[in-house]
């Protein structure tokens, strides 16, 4: 089907005689590895981003708990004339 042969050029090599069919297969495997590196990338950062995140709202849950667990200060009552 595809059996013709081309001459390839890259700026470094050029290559004669290749089949078509090879080129093809040869650019769709760069592409799926390509893709697959990216996507790698792209998760392990993502994975990065949430685990700052969790930490994040970790932190503030702390926080947040012990702004609860602060004594009521009396003092605030009697400056207000309140008996």
């Amino acid at each position: 089907m595809n059996n013709a042969k081309v001459d390839i050029d890259l700026l470094f090599k050029k290559f004669n005689q290749v089949s078509i069919s090879m080129v093809i297969f040869g650019a769709l495997s760069l592409g799926v590895l390509f893709g697959y590196i990216i996507a790698v990338f792209s998760i392990l950062s993502v994975r990065a981003q949430n685990r700052n995140l969790q930490n994040k709202i970790k932190s503030l849950t702390d926080e947040l708990n012990d702004l609860r667990n602060v004594a009521i200060n009396e003092t605030v009552y009697e400056d207000d004339g309140i008996n």
